[in-house]
């Protein structure tokens, strides 16, 4: 396992490490720690596979850039499906997944890494329960920590992915910054958003693509090519309902 420059953490009881504490309130009244959001996770991403369009794009540019490096980073990586697709992918030494929810950290790190079979209630979308397994990867490791505020040192990660994240987090500005200090000199950050912020507010100050690459830009980041639009379809249940993310994708190089 690479040496990543963890700051001091603990553990959960199946492995993953807690770089902040969650107490029973912020685990009663965080959404990202209900069940039904694991359902809808488990129903996207492994029954589904909602991002395999995006993971399509992203494989044919990084087949032109160096993808052979130490250290892949998921930022905001769920129940840790696109980063277990990722690591057959691609020839890293260490496949690290960050996110806030313990309870999908949790199942990542028992599926991906431990490899045992889990089994999720499909009814809600009109599908019968279904158990899911896969061989499990040491090369890969789960953390509970902030995006905006990482556990790791300075220009320590090759490569970094945050798909449906940059529009989510409180403070997109922090979250680039942050991106831009960890990253490596000629490391590549792949973003993928639909620009769905929470306010209006943080819209009108990040939400198009001159303003999220002049955020890129601030820290160093130079656009690798140009962004491109990509529609993601979430399926909301048997019926075919669903909804349509009209995704723009992003490719940043740290500058050496």
């Amino acid at each position: 396992m690479s040496n990543l420059g963890f700051a001091s953490s603990s553990l959960s009881k199946s492995g993953v490490k807690l770089f902040y504490e969650k107490d029973e309130q912020q685990m009663a009244y965080d959404p990202y720690e209900r069940y039904d959001f694991l359902q809808r996770q488990a129903f996207i991403h492994l029954k589904n596979d909602m991002y395999e369009v995006l993971r399509l794009d992203i494989q044919d540019t990084m087949s032109h850039f160096q993808s052979k490096g130490k250290v892949m980073l998921e930022l905001g990586c769920g129940i840790g499906s696109e980063l277990y697709r990722m690591s057959n992918l691609f020839a890293f030494d260490h496949y690290l997944g960050c996110d806030t929810s313990k309870r999908f950290l949790e199942n990542a790190q028992n599926l991906f890494v431990h490899g045992k079979s889990i089994e999720y209630s499909f009814e809600p979308f009109g599908l019968v329960n279904e158990s899911f397994q896969f061989n499990g990867n040491a090369n890969i490791e789960f953390c509970l920590a902030s995006a905006e505020d990482l556990p790791l040192e300075d220009a320590s990660i090759d490569c970094i992915i945050n798909c449906f994240l940059f529009d989510r987090v409180n403070d997109p500005k922090k979250l680039v910054d942050e991106i831009g200090r960890v990253l490596r000199p000629g490391g590549i950050v792949i973003t993928a958003t639909p620009f769905n912020f929470k306010s209006l507010d943080l819209r009108q100050m990040f939400g198009d693509a001159e303003k999220l690459n002049g955020i890129f830009e601030q820290n160093d980041l130079r656009m690798l090519k140009e962004s491109k639009k990509i529609s993601l379809i979430e399926p909301l249940d048997i019926s075919e309902n669903r909804i349509v993310w009209n995704t723009a994708l992003f490719y940043h190089v740290k500058s050496s």
